[in-house]
C-alpha cells in the first residue's frame, strides 16, 4: 500500500510566487493546495485539513499574521511563513 501525499496548503497573493511554490513542494511529493488570499485560505483550511499551511506575511486585506491568528482559533496546524522581508525582526516572529 502506498503512503497518502502529505497535503499544504500554500497561501500567496503572487500568482508567480505561488507557481514557483507549487512546483517545488509538488516535486518533494506534496500534494498542493492554493490560495490567493486569507479568506480562501481559512476556507480550504476547513474543509481539506492540510498537514502544513504556508503563509506569505505580506498580502492584501488580510496579512499573513491576521490568517495565522485566525487558523489558531480551530486549528494546530504547522505553520511557516513566507516573506520577503530582510529584517531580523520580520523574520523570527512567532506566534505564542
Amino acid at each position: 500500500m502506498l503512503a497518502e501525499q502529505p497535503l499544504v496548503l500554500v497561501v500567496d497573493d503572487e500568482q508567480a510566487i505561488l507557481a514557483l511554490v507549487e512546483i517545488e513542494f509538488r516535486a518533494q511529493g506534496f500534494h498542493v493546495l492554493t490560495a490567493t488570499s486569507g479568506e480562501e485560505a481559512l476556507r480550504k483550511a476547513v474543509d481539506q485539513r492540510p498537514d502544513i499551511v504556508v503563509i506569505d506575511i505580506v498580502m492584501p486585506e488580510m496579512s499573513g499574521h491576521e490568517l495565522l491568528r485566525r487558523l489558531r482559533e480551530t486549528s494546530n496546524v504547522p505553520v511557516i511563513f513566507l516573506t520577503g522581508k530582510d529584517k531580523d525582526s520580520d523574520r523570527s516572529w512567532v506566534w505564542n
